[in-house]
């Protein structure tokens, strides 16, 4: 005769607090410090570059943006989700948190400058975008 045994597995408690949470996202991007917006020494941002796919984005079409800091230490990091995304012109190209550029908001073509913040220091960079 076969036996067949149901195993279920032990339940573990899900408490992570807030802090812990914050803490080991932290850790996983490298940054120790807690602020995403400081290295992990605690440094400032000194610098933003923003980068695109491309110079140009059709009408209609969405691309990313990404935003890299430079910290006053020499440390650097991806800071996209982090900053202040805002376009000079959203009529031709709008972004969105995140850095998500959309084109065509408005009637026909033109350019936008799309600005990456730091709400924290002030610090931006930007790309300068074409919509055909």
């Amino acid at each position: 005769m076969i036996r067949i045994a149901a195993h279920r597995p032990a339940r573990l408690p899900l408490r992570l607090g807030l802090a812990a949470l914050a803490a080991a996202l932290a850790a996983g991007c490298g940054n120790t410090g807690g602020d995403p917006l400081q290295s992990p020494a605690g440094a400032p941002i000194t610098s933003i570059t923003v980068s695109a796919p491309g110079p140009d984005v059709p009408y209609g079409a969405s691309v990313q943006l990404d935003a890299f800091a430079t910290f006053a230490d020499g440390y650097s990091a991806d800071v996209t989700p982090y900053v202040a995304w805002t376009s000079d012109n959203p009529v031709v190209l709008d972004v969105a948190p995140g850095g998500v550029a959309t084109a065509g908001y408005g009637p026909g073509s033109g350019t936008a400058d799309i600005y990456a913040t730091d709400p924290e220091t002030g610090t931006a960079g930007f790309v300068t975008l074409v919509v055909p």
